[in-house]
């Protein structure tokens, strides 16, 4: 079985993997950081949103 990083094959046999972690929730419209030691929000500016 496949995992999701089949979604993200290079074309040429290999794969980019991608994993995120939860480091701020929007809380009653307040964001709250939740990052574990050592981690902190990163912002990219290749991201867009899609929904």
């Amino acid at each position: 079985m496949q995992s999701g990083h089949i979604l993200f094959s290079n074309g040429n046999g290999t794969s980019t993997d991608f994993t995120a972690d939860v480091v701020r929730v929007k809380i009653h419209g307040e964001w709250i950081d939740m990052a574990k030691v050592g981690r902190k929000v990163g912002e990219n500016e290749n991201l867009e949103r899609v929904w």
